[in-house]
């Protein structure tokens, strides 16, 4: 079932999780993208506004564009066969030039298959964690699935 949201509204086998961050850059308007979200992926930014809010801090609010970008990099990730944040200041940049974001950061998952699972295995790294609990302000989540059914994961967080 696909959740049609609008702009600003594990254990597999194998696990991986990953994270990155950028710093601020300036920002200029280009038109900003559609997505939409599927239950697991509406599931995943629910679990991560719990645990903020369970951490007393604000909850971040889930953005489209944010989220195309994210699938953008699910299927980078699938097409090469790997599983990392290339290309990922490119990412940044887009996301601060087009949504004014004055900060990113993203994390990864591979292969983990419930949305309990996925922000669990964030919670228990320190610094996937430190992203969780970041003072951002919006976030883009995304899922997709590789021809052998692997899901792939990108949430990138954005303090705007």
């Amino acid at each position: 079932m696909r959740l049609n949201l609008l702009i600003p509204m594990v254990y597999g086998i194998f696990m991986l999780v990953s994270c990155s961050s950028e710093e601020s850059i300036e920002s200029s308007k280009i038109q900003l993208k559609d997505y939409n979200f599927t239950e697991k992926e509406y599931q995943i930014f629910e679990k991560i506004n719990d645990y903020r809010i369970l951490n007393n801090l604000p909850p971040i609010e889930l953005v489209a564009h944010i989220s195309s970008i994210s699938e953008e990099h699910n299927w980078y990730m699938i097409e090469n066969n790997r599983f990392s944040h290339d290309n990922f200041s490119q990412r940044a940049q887009t996301i601060k030039s087009s949504f004014g974001a004055k900060e990113v950061s993203e994390n990864l998952a591979y292969n983990i298959k419930s949305a309990n699972a996925i922000v669990n295995a964030w919670i228990r790294s320190n610094l996937h964690q430190q992203t969780l609990l970041g003072e951002f302000t919006h976030i883009g989540v995304s899922v997709t699935y590789s021809s052998d059914n692997k899901p792939y994961c990108t949430a990138i967080f954005v303090k705007k």
